[in-house]
C-alpha cells in the first residue's frame, strides 16, 4: 500500500516547556491551535536533545546528525550548509521549503541551508556566534549576558516583538499555503 504524501510543519521552540500547553493536559495555558495540531499530526513525547546548547542542537536538527559529527561544538561554530540536510534533500526532490524565524545557522549569504525562501531569518551575529561565553576567565566582564538579563521581565522586549513578527507572518504563509492547489505537500 502507498503512503500518500503528507506535508510537513516543524515547529522549534526555544527554552519551551512541552508541559505547558493544552495538548498536554496543562489547565491553564490555552494553546487551541497546537492542540490542533498536536491531534492531528504527529507529537514526540520521549524526546532528546543532541546539545543543550542553542546552535549545536539546531545544526542537528538540520543535518539529522550528532554534534561530533557536524561538529558545530558551541555557539561560535553554527552550521553551514556544507553537510546536506533534510530541508536540502526535500527541495531536490521538488518540495517547496520554508524557513520563518530564528534558524541560528552561520548566516552567510552564500551558504545554502535547503530553504526555498527564508523569512525573518535570525542567524547567528556575523556568522561567528558569541564567543565571549567560552571564555572561561573569571575577571571576563560578559556584558551581552548581563544586558539581556537586565531586560528581561514583564513586558515588551525586541525578542517579544520578534516573535510576534514571526507568528504573523508563519500565519500568513500557512493560511496562503493551504488555499493553494500543490502538485506536491
Amino acid at each position: 500500500m502507498a503512503v500518500k504524501p503528507q506535508n510537513l510543519l516543524v515547529i522549534m521552540s526555544d527554552e519551551h516547556n512541552p508541559k505547558i500547553a493544552g495538548y498536554a493536559g496543562y489547565p491553564i495555558v490555552s494553546t487551541p491551535a497546537l492542540d490542533t495540531l498536536a491531534a492531528r499530526g504527529s507529537r514526540f513525547t520521549a524526546a532528546y536533545t543532541p546539545s543543550p546548547i542553542c546552535v549545536p542542537a539546531r545544526a542537528s536538527l538540520a543535518t539529522g546528525l550528532p554534534v561530533h559529527l557536524h561538529r558545530a561544538w558551541d555557539n561560535a561554530i553554527a552550521y553551514d550548509g556544507r553537510i546536506e540536510g533534510w530541508a536540502q534533500v526535500l527541495r531536490k526532490r521538488g518540495h517547496h521549503v520554508t524557513a520563518i524565524g530564528k534558524l541560528h545557522y552561520r548566516g552567510h549569504p552564500d551558504e545554502d541551508y535547503g530553504f526555498t525562501e527564508s523569512q525573518l531569518a535570525m542567524h547567528i551575529t556575523g556568522g561567528v556566534g558569541d564567543v565571549t561565553h567560552l571564555v572561561r576567565d573569571p575577571d571576563d566582564i560578559r556584558t551581552t549576558g548581563k544586558k539581556l538579563i537586565d531586560s528581561a521581565g514583564p513586558g515588551e522586549s525586541a525578542y517579544t516583538l520578534y516573535d510576534r513578527q514571526v507568528a504573523a507572518a508563519a500565519q500568513i504563509c500557512l493560511r496562503e499555503t493551504g488555499t493553494r492547489r500543490h502538485a506536491r505537500p
